[in-house]
């Protein structure tokens, strides 16, 4: 903006017109400002003087001087064309910019000579302008500060929610305090359904006595739609599971993993036109979500299940309308805790062999805030019968005696049952047996086993003469295949590849050789590795991981009768091959695959070696 300023035009030979023009008054009544102008002759030509007309100044698009072609005079450096005063109108704002052209014919008649310009003038602070308005929300008490620039002016504040004018407050100060309107608020709330804030723009009417002098420029305020919350009515729980609640006498009760959990919400609303959008209902590690619409709701039930807590519990119900606000809501929810029941059993024969078996039973169940009951009960059956009999009730913490006969092996089952539900323990009573026998008419001792053979001492079914370990011989060190199927690894005539394992000992006359193979072996995604000597295979050997994670593989003990000679691989006669057999396409490592010499008598069976033992450790079934 600018109190003067100047343009000139184009020149002839140096000589030029200059238009120079200065403010010389403003009225904030009117509205307007007074500039005056001077044209003039300017600029050091070759001549000191130039004929020159045919001018014309043009100021704001009026015409305010211009001569003929004809009517010429001698225009000098400093020669006063045409001067004058010029009043603009500004806006409502109290501004206005203006456009000044200017032009001449010199030395020649026709125009030659021009020049233009645009200028600003310093605006006339009449409207009076909003510089800051305080509150957040729509509730709260506002006020807008505001600059005036005629104190003899009066203000009225508008403020709007786009277009809509929601109140005008007449004769409004700087600084005063108000509120929103009952009309403006409800407006506010129904134009904004969707959203937390609402932006409200403020402005000032001016006017000086009944006239308007104008409308300041809009200043945005966002505010927040407060107190607009949804709200929830009553929220109540109860186990809708009657057999739960009959054990426990109260639905307000939960027994976890059996009761059913109903949740029910009841007047549920939502304000100041805002919609219902969902509702959540969670806790206990349990969570569902439902949609809704309206601006109410009577009552909405939640069916959560089961609830897999041990103790008391909060649930909390969210309810969030549409344009985001919540309510919350919590009520605990009262756990009776539960687990199957479980036991400690004991069950064994008297001395470990005679037929009275005694069973002791000790119980763990829960209370159920002292509702439950417990019951025990056992049922038992020879090994080799397909039915049990006659269930027998026990006593928690008693002992019961049952008459097992020692002659057999027994299955007995333990039944530990409450209100809810049960666990099944299967156990197996062993054959009675003493841990020290004399059998008079076969002149032999049996430690824990009843002696089979005439003249003898037996341990586990066996003689301590059965078996005499001679020693061990490497018959390979290491393999490795990544080939599924079976490869000879080594074979030799007749029995030449292991027997020289007794090279040096004299067999007596009632024993024979026998043998056991060992090797260590590692495969991958339980791949099944075998290692087998013609007729005799070990047992199926796999693992899932890297050559430090091994296992030992090996035969059973067998004796050299046993073997059954078959051809040599590549040769013509019959004898022993190494075989082993990678039952997938997977890497199969073994190493020091070993035969283990023994001696055993000519008339031990290797296939019996120990009577069944009970075992001792109780598993559920």
């Amino acid at each position: 903006m600018a109190t003067s300023g100047k343009i000139s035009s184009n020149g002839y030979q140096g000589r030029y017109i200059t238009f120079n023009w200065s403010l010389t008054t403003q009225s904030i009544a009117a509205n307007t400002s007074t500039i005056s102008w001077r044209l003039e002759g300017d600029g050091t030509g070759q001549s000191s003087r130039y004929k020159a007309g045919n001018f014309k100044v043009v100021i704001d698009g009026v015409t305010v001087y211009s001569t003929s072609q004809d009517d010429r005079i001698w225009l000098y450096d400093g020669t006063l064309v045409a001067s004058g005063n010029y009043t603009f109108n500004h806006n409502s704002a109290g501004e206005k910019s203006f456009n000044v052209s200017i032009q001449a014919g010199i030395y020649t008649y026709a125009v030659n000579c021009t020049g233009s310009g645009s200028f600003a003038l310093p605006t006339i602070n009449r409207i009076s302008k909003i510089t800051a308005i305080s509150g957040s929300n729509t509730s709260d008490t506002l006020s807008v500060t505001y600059t005036e620039y005629v104190a003899a002016y009066t203000n009225n504040l508008i403020i709007k929610l786009g277009n809509t004018t929601l109140q005008t407050i007449n004769n409004y100060n700087s600084g005063a305090s108000f509120t929103l309107s009952d009309s403006a608020l409800n407006t506010i709330y129904s134009s904004v359904t969707s959203a937390k804030t609402a932006t409200l723009s403020f402005s000032l009417q001016t006017y000086s006595g009944s006239l308007l002098i104008g409308t300041s420029d809009a200043v945005n305020k966002v505010l927040y739609i407060n107190d607009s919350n949804p709200t929830i009515g009553t929220v109540t729980y109860r186990d809708s599971n009657n057999t739960t609640v009959g054990i426990t006498g109260n639905n307000q009760y939960i027994i976890r993993n059996n009761s059913t959990l109903e949740v029910t919400i009841n007047n549920l609303a939502a304000l100041n036109s805002a919609t219902l959008a969902s509702i959540t209902v969670a806790g206990g590690g349990l969570s569902q979500t439902r949609s809704l619409s309206g601006t109410s709701d009577s009552s909405e039930v939640f069916t959560l299940g089961t609830v897999n807590q041990s103790s008391n519990f909060t649930l909390t119900v969210t309810l969030t309308d549409s344009r985001g606000y919540t309510a919350t809501k919590t009520v605990t929810i009262l756990v009776y805790d539960y687990n199957l029941p479980t036991a400690t059993i004991s069950a064994l024969r008297v001395d470990n062999f005679y037929t009275t078996t005694n069973v002791t039973v000790n119980a763990v169940y829960a209370s159920i805030g002292g509702h439950n009951t417990l019951t025990l009960t056992a049922r038992y059956k020879k090994t080799s019968d397909s039915s049990y009999g006659v269930p027998v009730t026990l006593t928690d913490g008693q002992t019961t005696a049952l008459s097992l006969d020692n002659s057999y092996e027994w299955n007995l089952q333990i039944t530990v049952a409450d209100l809810l539900g049960s666990t099944i323990y299967n156990l197996v009573i062993g054959r009675g047996l003493p841990i020290w026998f004399i059998d008079r008419a076969l002149n032999s001792v049996g430690i824990n086993c009843f002696p089979l053979q005439e003249d003898s001492l037996e341990v586990n079914g066996l003689r301590v003469d059965d078996k005499i370990y001679i020693g061990s011989q490497s018959l390979y060190d290491y393999y490795e295949t990544s080939a599924q199927g079976e490869s000879v690894l080594i074979t030799a005539y007749d029995y030449r590849l292991i027997e020289n394992v007794f090279g040096g000992i004299a067999i007596p006359s009632n024993y024979e050789k026998a043998y056991k193979i060992s090797f260590q072996y590692t495969t991958a995604n339980n791949n099944g590795v075998k290692v087998r000597l013609n007729n005799i295979v070990s047992n199926n050997c796999n693992t899932w991981s890297s050559d430090k994670f091994r296992s030992i593989g090996g035969t059973r003990l067998f004796k050299q009768s046993e073997l059954i000679l078959e051809q040599c691989s590549g040769y013509s006669r019959n004898g022993l091959n190494l075989y082993v057999s990678n039952g997938a396409a997977y890497t199969a490592k073994l190493w020091n695959i070993t035969i283990h010499g023994f001696l055993v008598n000519k008339d031990t069976n290797l296939a019996v070696s120990t009577y069944d033992i009970p075992d001792d450790d109780v598993t559920p079934a």
